[in-house]
């Protein structure tokens, strides 16, 4: 669970029809732990204009 959040800043998407890649930098403070940069690749789906699904790569 995220404690405390310092900044995170997002790639340009990459889209490819109805699927939409991104990457996403945060500089966290998770409970219990020491402060850290994470880094995670977003995978969505879109359907009519609207995400129907979202998958999440650490």
């Amino acid at each position: 669970m995220v404690e405390e959040i310092y900044g995170s800043d997002i790639k340009k998407p990459l889209v490819f029809g109805s699927t939409i890649f991104m990457e996403m930098g945060m500089d966290v403070t998770m409970k219990g732990m020491a402060r850290m940069n994470m880094t995670e690749m977003c995978h969505y789906e879109t359907k009519d204009g609207k995400i129907i699904s979202e998958r999440f790569y650490y």
